[in-house]
């Protein structure tokens, strides 16, 4: 394969997985910041997949391991992909710079963003 299309591949799988980061970091907050009143009203009003997340709730524990394990797995195959794609372009000393900027990529994308819009 040609490598500007592996670049290019790379580079749609690391936006892909800063979402889902995101996505996993979104959910702990919303599903941990949902208080039993907005429960009791999602289920007044029979709102689709209100079981699932009164399971979720009444199995915090699995729920945030679950949770974080996929947040921590996303990110650690985020972060190789990211050095892969630096070594590929930069080579050696590239590898250390891609780290710090898909740390800060993370940390405010798939952390902090996220969290702030699920309160």
């Amino acid at each position: 394969m040609p490598l500007a299309l592996n670049i290019i591949i790379m580079i749609v799988v690391m936006v892909a997985l800063i979402h889902l980061s995101g996505w996993f970091s979104g959910s702990e907050t919303a599903i941990t910041n949902l208080s039993s009143a907005r429960l009791a009203d999602m289920r007044k009003r029979n709102v689709k997949n209100v079981k699932f997340v009164l399971e979720m709730k009444r199995n915090m524990d699995r729920t945030l391991i679950t949770i974080l394990i996929g947040n921590n797995i996303v990110n650690i195959v985020l972060t190789t992909i990211a050095a892969l794609f630096a070594n590929a372009l930069f080579h050696t000393i590239g590898v250390s710079i891609m780290v710090g900027i898909i740390t800060f990529l993370i940390i405010v994308f798939g952390e902090i963003s996220p969290k702030s819009y699920a309160i």
